[in-house]
């Protein structure tokens, strides 16, 4: 299902001559993750809740400093 998304989403993006780099960056990020989860024993389900709290922060910080403290100054 996943893969339909990104194929339509790239398909529009075409179309519209604007490709969306992170909806399919995430789209495909949350694909590969689900696979990866999937295939794993059940045991390694906190540390890859780690990894994704871990990512997310570093998303956090890293548009607060990359966009929202640039655009204040």
């Amino acid at each position: 299902l996943l893969a339909v998304v990104m194929v339509t989403i790239g398909g529009v993006g075409l179309l519209r001559g604007d490709l969306p780099l992170w909806s399919l960056a995430l789209t495909g990020a949350t694909a590969v993750a689900l696979l990866v989860s999937g295939l794993l024993p059940r045991r390694f389900t906190p540390a890859l809740m780690g990894l994704l709290l871990a990512g997310l922060l570093a998303l956090d910080v890293w548009c607060l400093f990359g966009f929202i403290v640039p655009l204040l100054a």
